[in-house]
């Protein structure tokens, strides 16, 4: 959904034109990608960057740099945290407007502060600009995720297999020794994270349920 920026109603992505004063919705168009966006949007869906000139910073800290992610209540970006002299994380913007979906987006950030692996990105933070947006911030995860990676190569060597699936098994066997036990509910290759020396992350735990017997 894409608010009016004349009377502020909701109204869908592909609208043209606002179902309730009529006002024209102008998309903006990316000079990277071509792709088009809804005239309020920041950064390209597409291909995650920039549409506007300067910096974008959140709460006077988070310098957003690119979109990694865009879904149903919430976008992701890559930041550098500049009070961290420019560390980069992880923000997750809460964009729903549904009391469950906002409640989903809370309890992610609750289960992902008593998480402790090494293989899943910490949280660092839970917060609401000035504006009354929520946000949550992570460590970043650096590297492709798995789509990408067989996107460019097709398949993996026997040996890159065989550490996927042992990290991910390693995960999931933290997961279901925890009280309670959690279940990830998406685990796919978007969401796994290939990085350097071999270490892969599992990321995204925006579906994830407490198990109970």
């Amino acid at each position: 959904m894409k608010k009016c920026p004349e009377c502020g109603r909701e109204n869908p992505d592909n609208a043209k034109y606002c179902s309730f004063c009529g006002h024209e919705f102008k998309e903006v168009i990316c000079k990277i990608c071509g792709h088009p966006n809804p005239p309020d949007e920041k950064f390209c869906r597409k291909c995650g960057n920039p549409l506007q000139e300067g910096p974008v910073v959140i709460s006077k800290r988070y310098k957003l740099l690119k979109m990694i992610g865009f879904g149903g209540f919430g976008k992701t970006y890559l930041a550098e945290d500049l009070q961290l002299f420019g560390k980069k994380v992880v923000l997750k913007e809460f964009t729903g407007h549904a009391a469950k979906d906002r409640d989903f987006f809370k309890k992610e950030g609750m289960i992902l502060a008593k998480l402790n692996h090494p293989l899943i990105p910490k949280i660092h933070g839970f917060f609401k600009d000035s504006e009354g947006r929520t946000y949550l911030v992570q460590d970043y995860a650096e590297g492709k995720n798995l789509r990408q990676i067989l996107l460019e190569k097709h398949k993996l060597p026997e040996r890159e297999v065989i550490i996927v699936v042992k990290s991910v098994l390693d995960i999931l066997s933290y997961l279901e020794k925890l009280d309670p036990p959690l279940i990830h509910r998406d685990i796919k290759p978007e969401n796994i994270i290939l990085g350097e020396n071999d270490r892969i992350f599992l990321v995204d735990f925006g579906a994830v349920k407490e198990y109970m017997p």
